[in-house]
């Protein structure tokens, strides 16, 4: 009986860690999460990556979902929404900030 709760929590972790990698292999995924390091709107990341609103936009979403990314909305005309990493998301980012400059270094 334990060996079978050690072997199903066991599959949990792999299956969480295949979701993170999968998430990442996802493109634009990593661009969108450096550029949102410091927070960013909707059109100031669209000119930075050269990314299309289309897939900006499920990326963002998809991010959001995860609770990677939260957005704010502020009530002006016209609407003003900004991007920003959760601690989660900032915990991620420096990870794949770390990543990058270790491949730098190679």
């Amino acid at each position: 009986m334990v060996a079978q709760h050690v072997e199903q929590v066991y599959a949990q972790q792999i299956l969480r860690k295949e979701s993170v990698f999968k998430l990442l292999s996802k493109r634009w995924t990593v661009q969108v999460l450096l550029a949102l390091q410091g927070g960013a709107r909707f059109s100031e990341l669209k000119w930075k990556l050269g990314i299309s609103a289309k897939s900006l936009s499920a990326r963002l979403s998809e991010l959001i979902a995860r609770g990677l990314v939260i957005k704010t909305i502020y009530a002006e005309v016209p609407v003003r929404m900004e991007y920003e990493l959760t601690a989660r998301g900032a915990k991620l980012a420096s990870i794949l900030s770390e990543l990058d400059a270790w491949e730098r270094n190679d």
